[in-house]
């Protein structure tokens, strides 16, 4: 049997991740992200800083890591 996670089961945790976001901005970060838009693009849209959209983007990163989410490769 396959060790590795399958899709399932990543959209999985993935969307309990989601649920349990308070923070409305990484919401809508997480929403444009989802949608194929680019960092640029969602960094124009919330006005934010390369600095502090990279600071969000590593939380994001470390959230689903924490949640279970598998690094693929």
């Amino acid at each position: 049997m396959n060790n590795r996670q399958n899709s399932c089961t990543r959209c999985q945790i993935v969307r309990n991740y989601i649920d349990q976001i308070t923070d409305d901005q990484i919401r809508i970060m997480c929403f444009l992200w989802s949608k194929g838009y680019s960092d640029d693009t969602v960094r124009r849209q919330l006005k934010l800083s390369w600095e502090r959209l990279r600071e969000i983007k590593a939380q994001v990163a470390t959230d689903l890591l924490a949640a279970g989410i598998e690094l693929r490769g």
